[in-house]
């Protein structure tokens, strides 16, 4: 028997430059010309601070002016940064027993100081704008005004397990901390029964095995699948993150998340757009 099947693995931002093991690819849009990376308390464990840490993410290198706004237990701020410099960042990682190499920009540790101590639930670039950005021409737009993004899984790397990485050197000249200030709320306030909620896939079309490679795959196989989705839940992007080596298997799995039907994220009520990793597993049996 063979069998194929496809899970959601994790959501995370549009702003990746993203190289597998076997294949390559590249996303090719972005959101924002930066993603802010969840921000925590500079003491572990502490439930509110005064300060936090963050960095910034894109996918690819350049420099970032750009402005934050939280959302926090005492009411709205908001802090900016100019000249922030997004260098290289190579991970090495290990997911279901293959690895792959994933690439994007990222600033150095960065740090902003409240008022006072605030619990921080959510943060993100709420306008930036870039110097030195080739790929996608965000330099000649100037400032951009970048709309919430999804906030269940902020920046972080969608994968199990880290086995090494490369990341860019720190500055010897350190970032100042900007001081953030109060700001009244950015959009108006919001009530509904479910005010924030994850992307789902209601629709899940399975992989075929392709049938080229009965007798010819005797071991398990994996193909991951990056698939943007917009603020309606249309299909607007996809590409492979990792590929298994077999180019109509790779196929079969690109055929699948596109024929398949998603529900997007929801953040403060509104739905949202976003992108997710999806795995196709193959298991010849």
């Amino acid at each position: 028997m063979l069998i194929a099947r496809q899970t959601v693995l994790s959501a995370f931002l549009l702003c990746l430059v993203i190289v597998a093991s076997r294949e390559s690819a590249r996303a090719v849009s972005e959101a924002c010309p930066a993603t802010l990376y969840a921000p925590h308390t500079v003491q572990s464990g502490s439930a509110a601070s005064a300060k936090y840490d963050y960095s910034l993410s894109a996918f690819s290198e350049r420099s970032i002016d750009a402005v934050m706004v939280a959302d926090t237990n005492k009411g709205w701020f908001a802090w900016s940064v100019s000249d922030v410099p997004l260098m290289r960042s190579v991970y090495l990682i290990k997911e279901r027993g293959f690895q792959y190499r994933y690439r994007r920009a990222e600033s150095g540790d960065l740090s902003v100081l409240f008022p006072a101590d605030v619990v921080i639930t959510h943060a993100w670039v709420a306008r930036a704008k870039t110097t030195g950005e080739t790929i996608l021409g965000w330099d000649a737009r100037g400032m951009v005004d970048c709309e919430v993004p999804d906030l269940t899984n902020q920046g972080a790397i969608p994968i199990s397990e880290i086995v090494s990485e490369t990341k860019p050197v720190p500055s010897k000249v350190p970032q100042p901390e900007p001081i953030a200030y109060s700001i009244a709320p950015p959009f108006p306030a919001t009530n509904c029964k479910t005010p924030f909620a994850l992307a789902t896939v209601p629709g899940v079309v399975q992989p075929k095995f392709p049938d080229s490679l009965v007798g010819i795959v005797v071991q398990p196989a994996v193909v991951v699948v990056v698939v943007a989705i917009d603020a309606s839940g249309n299909l607007v992007d996809s590409w492979i993150l990792a590929g298994s080596g077999y180019p109509a298997m790779d196929a079969e799995a690109t055929n699948a998340v596109k024929l398949s039907r998603y529900e997007p994220s929801t953040a403060y009520c509104h739905h949202i757009p976003g992108t997710y990793t999806i795995i196709e597993e193959y298991t010849p049996s």
